[in-house]
């Protein structure tokens, strides 16, 4: 369950909400699906939801995830459930941050525990790249060193995001402009709103299902 709950913590106008529907694809076979959204809030805000269905080894694996940033890309809070149909209890993971770092709280069927996390060093847990496209315009070669929060392995990760530019990009049948972005944890193809087209991630894949 831990590996496929990684998919969860990879994954970044107004008050209106924006989604999108993924197929998540692992050696080139679909093992699940994903609904991905963000929006600002009235504070500036940035909120995500991920919620994700995978089968694997014959369970069907639900996760849920939300990720709050304020205006200046600092994290908030961040929440994570993951269960199992047909089993009874699930893993709740939830995060919050201050200057010091993360206070975490793990509650795994019905069982709390908590751990604080510092901050590995004095260098910013500030991720602007949050707010390309959504809200803030990039420049090709702009580079954001950011720590960002790891909720699997519940440790502050070195991210370097950098903003490669504008590429066609052939995702479902249809030819389409994506804004490339590449990290340590995979390369994001999105579209002009901030919205994932393609996410080559470690171990796996997701592609935009068009609904429309």
């Amino acid at each position: 369950m831990k590996r496929v709950s990684v998919f969860a913590g990879v994954l970044l106008a107004a008050l209106s909400q924006a989604q999108v529907k993924l197929s998540i694809l692992v050696n080139g076979k679909q093992t699940g699906t994903a609904v991905f959204s963000e929006r600002l809030n009235d504070k500036g805000d940035k909120i995500v939801n991920l919620g994700i269905t995978l089968t694997s080894n014959g369970d069907t694996i639900t996760i849920r995830s939300e990720s709050r940033f304020n205006s200046k890309g600092e994290p908030l809070r961040k929440y994570q459930e993951t269960s199992v149909k047909g089993r009874r209890g699930s893993s709740q993971t939830i995060a919050e941050f201050d200057n010091d770092g993360a206070n975490v709280v793990l509650i795994t069927n019905g069982e709390r525990t908590t751990k604080h996390v510092p901050l590995k060093d004095k260098s910013s847990g500030a991720d602007l790249s949050e707010f390309w496209l959504i809200r803030d315009a990039p420049q090709v070669g702009d580079v954001v060193t950011a720590q960002t929060f790891n909720l699997d392995k519940l440790e502050w990760q070195t991210t370097n995001t950098t903003y490669k530019g504008v590429r066609p990009l052939s995702v479902g049948g249809r030819r389409v402009t994506s804004y490339v972005t590449d990290s340590e944890k995979g390369t994001a193809f999105l579209d002009k709103d901030g919205l994932p087209l393609r996410l080559e991630l470690p171990g796996a894949v997701m592609e935009r299902i068009w609904e429309n």
